[in-house]
């Protein structure tokens, strides 16, 4: 499902994170279904060696080749709710979701997700960082007095390169 509002539409979207630009400003949202991709990965996982052991057996022992199926069908429905849920919450606006920061092109600033000025824009560095239990690397902005986290990647669901490749485009980030 997509989002209806044109003002509203993803201009970077990967791993349960997205960018989208209004009124010259970008805005770093998080859907909040992180989790849902790495509940999904490991029942798929599931779901596929138990099936294919199951079909197996049935050829083998027939009452065990069952109980094994039926085993997998739990994990069937955690991979379809949570595939339903991605997309609930992917299809909502944009607006409503929680967002994790805002560049003010318009005042050269860093916000918080409230709005609220974290620094100035010039004072900002941009850089990819390390994450714990990851492989895929966090976005993330530092100025003097702090740091936040924009977007932590996920391996699953597509890394944080499109974001990288977002602010260098801009001229925010080097590579």
């Amino acid at each position: 499902m997509e989002n209806t509002s044109s003002s509203t539409k993803p201009t970077v979207d990967s791993g349960g994170y997205a960018i989208y630009e209004k009124d010259n400003k970008v805005c770093f949202v998080n859907y909040s279904i992180r989790w849902v991709y790495i509940l999904n990965f490991v029942s798929g996982l599931l779901l596929t060696i138990l099936l294919i052991n199951g079909v197996a057996q049935l050829f083998i022992n027939s009452i065990a080749g069952i109980i094994i199926l039926l085993v997998a069908l739990p994990f069937l429905l955690i991979l379809i709710l949570g595939v339903r849920l991605i997309n609930k919450r992917k299809s909502k606006s944009l607006d409503e979701l929680n967002k994790t920061a805002i560049i003010d092109f318009n005042n050269k600033q860093l916000l918080n997700k409230h709005g609220q000025p974290l620094a100035p824009l010039e004072t900002v560095t941009f850089y990819k960082a390390w994450q714990l239990g990851d492989s895929s690397r966090s976005v993330e902005a530092r100025w003097p007095n702090g740091s936040i986290t924009l977007a932590r990647g996920l391996s699953l669901a597509g890394g944080s390169s499109e974001f990288v490749y977002y602010l260098v485009k801009k001229g925010l980030m080097k590579e």
